[in-house]
């Protein structure tokens, strides 16, 4: 049964990925297309860190955790078109613009990660 849930989340979250590429505008002075890709892998990392600082003191149902983590999480966030913004990026434009785009992508998703990790536990200790 949790594969159902798997597919169900990835399949939102995908098209949740396609709209966002279609309705970010382009930006030619940043990364152009590949706008879209870094917006929904560090937003990706802040919901995934929220998710996890709240299931580690209210654990989420196993049906929960593959609808939201697995799949709505992971068929919004991708590495391969990222990895394929990144090759294009390099190949068209600038190696050094890619490897921009790969450092903000790994530190700003890190980076939101852990505010969403920390922006739980604040709330949590607040309403405790």
């Amino acid at each position: 049964m949790n594969w159902l849930w798997v597919g169900l989340g990835g399949a939102l979250g995908s098209l949740i990925r396609a709209a966002t590429k279609h309705l970010l505008p382009s930006n030619p002075v940043l990364f152009e297309s590949a706008n879209a890709t870094l917006s929904v892998n560090l937003l990706g990392c802040f919901l995934i860190g929220i998710l996890y600082q709240w299931s580690l003191s209210k654990p989420l149902s196993p049906a929960m955790t593959s609808f939201l983590m697995m799949g709505l999480l992971g068929g919004l966030t991708t590495y391969s078109t990222f990895m394929l913004d990144v090759v294009d990026m390099a190949e068209k434009k600038s190696v050094m613009l890619a490897f921009g785009y790969v450092g903000i992508s790994v530190c700003g998703g890190l980076g939101c990660f852990w505010v969403g990790q920390w922006l739980v536990k604040r709330i949590s200790d607040y309403l405790t």
